[in-house]
């Protein structure tokens, strides 16, 4: 049996899911562990017996709160006795949701796996990191933390595989996309980002693009009305199932810069401007988009910085000369990393 543990945000829960989906394909005994209050928690029907544990966010609290989060780990650990007796091995893909595992697997014997999305490493990833058998990683610039690591990239679920075959024609026509205009793809992160979606709003009005713009819940209705109002032919969605389906049919996209988007966009071959989220955990944004940047996959540029003209200007350059763009942003990619992961995991 192999446990798999990540969660609180979707950048740490969706490679998780990606792994236990590959494990039940080759028929391998998989349970998943998260937290109750993460983002995990909607998606209790993707897993057979799924365990959500009490556990809060560690990094950027006070005293009194991390001494909580730090009992509620030692405890949610202790509940996972019966479990970890029975593992072979176990995977965590860092943020709080996954420390109760780590720790678990670690005091219990059991062969501990890190996957590290960000270009620097978490609190989680970086205590547990010292005592995984192998630390798997996404970008080139975090073997400065973990010497040994081998990259092999961020697993994504298989529907979002099988989407790479998808004609692009065929994306665009169920977004009714016009052949000679640009689709430009916004999205602000798994809970939307309003400065994001500001700043897309003054884009749109400047270049009359089409848009696919993934909003978050907050503001789709302000902004369906806005556009529709504008006249400009934006669709708006707080969240897709789908994504895609959705980076099929654009040329470019505006985003922040987490590993999940990165590495998703890499693997469509979806050149971006990048503006990093200013107060990540130690500024990881900004560096996973430096390493995009440095390759000729995309353009970066500070939230401070980021005006619509400037913005609409770099995806101009991008749009200019989009076959490098997306050739470089692809050769960053690894469609089969979920394969690559799971071999390790059940050899």
């Amino acid at each position: 049996m192999i446990l798999i543990s990540g969660g609180g945000t979707g950048g740490h829960f969706f490679p998780a899911l990606a792994i236990y989906e590959e494990l039940e394909l080759l028929g391998k005994e998989a349970i998943f562990i998260g937290s109750s209050s993460g983002i995990e928690s909607r998606y209790a029907h993707k897993f057979k017996n799924p365990i959500f544990l009490e556990l809060s966010q560690f990094s950027g609290k006070g005293l009194s709160s991390k001494l909580r989060s730090s009992l509620q780990v030692i405890k949610a650990s202790l509940k996972l006795k019966e479990q970890l007796l029975k593992a072979k091995r176990a995977i965590s893909f860092g943020g709080y949701a996954s420390s109760a595992l780590s720790l678990g697997a670690i005091h219990r014997g059991v062969e501990l796996y890190i996957h590290e999305q960000n270009s620097v490493p978490g609190f989680a990833n970086s205590v547990f990191s010292k005592r995984a058998k192998i630390v798997f990683t996404t970008f080139e610039s975090s073997k400065k933390y973990f010497p040994d690591a081998i990259r092999v990239g961020i697993p994504v679920r298989k529907s979002l595989i099988d989407r790479l075959s998808l004609d692009k024609k065929d994306a665009r026509s169920a977004f009714n996309i016009k052949k000679e205009s640009p689709c430009l793809l916004v999205m602000g992160g798994s809970q939307g980002s309003e400065f994001l979606n500001n700043l897309a709003l003054e884009v749109f009005k400047l270049t009359r693009w089409y848009g696919i713009h993934v909003s978050g819940k907050r503001q789709r209705e302000e902004l369906e009305i806005l556009y529709k109002n504008l006249g400009l032919n934006v669709i708006v969605m707080d969240f897709s199932e789908d994504m895609g389906l959705l980076y099929r049919a654009c040329d470019v996209a505006l985003s922040r810069a987490g590993a999940g988007s990165i590495w998703e966009l890499s693997l469509f071959g979806l050149p971006a401007v990048f503006v990093p989220y200013p107060f990540a955990y130690k500024d990881h944004q900004y560096l996973n988009a430096l390493e995009i940047s440095q390759i000729g996959g995309g353009l970066v540029i500070s939230q401070e910085k980021a005006d619509a003209q400037r913005v609409a200007k770099m995806l101009s350059e991008i749009l200019s000369s989009a076959e490098e763009f997306s050739a470089r942003i692809r050769s960053f990619s690894n469609p089969i990393a979920s394969k690559t992961i799971c071999e390790y995991l059940i050899s």
